[in-house]
Parts: C-alpha cells; sequence; structure tokens
C-alpha cells in the first residue's frame, strides 16, 4: 500500500508544478526540524552530564566476582548531590606490578564499567554490572578506578 503512495507522488512531483514548489517546502521545513531536534538532543545531552561533579558521588564496596562464566562488578553509589543519578561510568586500570604494594608497575589494560542505576538524591543504591575480565599479570595486579561520567535526571 505504501508503494501505490510513493509512486502517487512521484507522478505529483512529474507532473504538477504547484505540488513541485509546495514538497520543496515541507521538505526544507523538514529538514529545519530534523536539525533543531537533533541540537537540542545535543544540548540536553550536555547538560545531564555537567550538572553532578565527581566529588558528590561516593563508590564503596567496589569489589569484583564471578557470576558464572562472567566477570561482575558489585558496589555501592550514594548520591550526595541534589540531582537524582541515572547512570554512571566507571574507567579503569589494570597495571602489572612487581610488588603487591605496587611499586614499578606498568599498565596492561584499560577498561570501563557502565552502571545503569537510578540513585535519588540522598540516597544509595547497591549495584552489579558485568566487566571485562582484566588482564594477568606477570606479577601482582593492581585495579584502579576513577569516575568517568554521570548522567543526571
Amino acid at each position: 500500500m505504501v508503494w501505490l503512495l510513493v509512486i502517487i507522488v512521484i507522478l505529483l512531483l512529474f507532473f504538477v508544478p504547484p505540488f513541485r514548489a509546495f514538497s520543496v517546502v515541507i521538505a526544507g521545513l523538514g529538514v529545519v526540524g530534523l536539525l533543531l531536534l537533533w541540537g537540542y538532543s545535543s544540548y540536553s545531552n550536555n547538560v545531564s552530564l555537567n550538572k553532578i561533579k565527581p566529588s558528590e558521588i561516593v563508590i564503596s564496596d567496589l569489589r569484583s566476582g564471578k557470576d558464572y562464566s562472567t566477570q561482575k562488578l558489585y558496589g555501592r553509589i550514594t548520591n550526595n548531590s541534589k540531582y537524582d543519578v541515572s547512570s554512571i561510568e566507571l574507567k579503569f586500570t589494570y597495571k602489572d606490578c612487581e610488588t603487591a604494594g605496587g611499586s614499578n608497575c606498568v599498565v596492561i589494560g584499560e577498561g570501563s564499567v557502565y552502571v545503569s542505576e537510578s540513585v535519588p538524591t540522598g540516597q544509595a543504591r547497591d549495584f552489579n554490572s558485568y566487566m571485562r575480565t582484566p588482564p594477568i599479570p606477570k606479577g601482582f595486579l593492581n585495579r584502579t578506578w576513577s569516575i568517568r561520567t554521570i548522567r543526571a535526571k
């Protein structure tokens, strides 16, 4: 049924000059509308990423473990900001160190974990999220992490 409508529109474009002008105006308005929608989407995305500072979020009890054959990350997010958290992305750096204390280390891997957990203002939520299996070190594995992005509601 849609193909019939497409054929009719193409015939109108070829044989009815006023319809050509009308279709150009409609297409132009459609392009302007799509550009405005894209700009608003980009703006709202930047606003939601800049509302909460990493210092206003506390990540505690961070540990990893196996869930069947996959690696999972467990922990607790405490929201001390005035906005609700909708998600957090954590960046991990894996280092191979000669001693357990972390001396003479070399970076052997980096990765990130996306935690999609809604945390209202002044509250805490436990989370678990899948993560990439850390690389196997020759010495001692030293894992450090930081908050890469925080998305607010």
